[in-house]
Parts: C-alpha cells; structure tokens; sequence
C-alpha cells in the first residue's frame, strides 16, 4: 500500500465515508488499525478488534500401568476440569 503518515491521522467511528480509500493495515495485539485517505489526502484511522481465538482448556493425558490412557480437560490458569467433566 502507499506510503502514510500515521502520526497526523485523525480517529473516526463507524463506517468510512464515501470516498475514502483504504491506505492501510496495521496489525497490533488486540485490534487492526485501518488507515484510510480521503479525497484531499488527509488520513483518518479507525481501530477494529479481532476476534477472540484464545482457548482457555487444554487436555492432559493420563496412563495407568495396564496400558490404558484416560485424558482430562483441564482450565489452564485455575487447573480445574471443565464442567462437562464433573458430571
């Protein structure tokens, strides 16, 4: 894409304006920063966050000594099992 000044960019919400054109894509931690140019090559800057993909059980497998393995779904910060586990 072309090159911008991300320092002189104004904020806005919502949608972009008619008119406007995509200038750029910034990817952070939490969000996309999209960093459009108007007609009279003035850029605006809007943050869209990304979508949750964090997974919070992990599964843990177990054998006994005959052999059999058993596996377990385990929260990864609180070690406790998931509640379908519990029943």
């Amino acid at each position: 894409m072309g090159t911008t000044n991300k320092d002189s960019s104004q904020y806005f919400d919502g949608p972009p304006q008619e008119g406007w054109e995509l200038a750029d894509i910034e990817e952070k931690d939490r969000c996309f920063i999209r960093y459009y140019q108007d007609r009279q090559g003035n850029l605006h800057h809007t943050a869209v966050p990304k979508k949750g993909s964090y997974e919070p059980y992990r599964i843990e497998l177990s054998s006994r000594r005959d052999g059999m393995e058993f596996a377990s779904v385990i929260h990864k910060k609180t070690w406790k099992p998931h509640p379908f586990m519990l029943r």
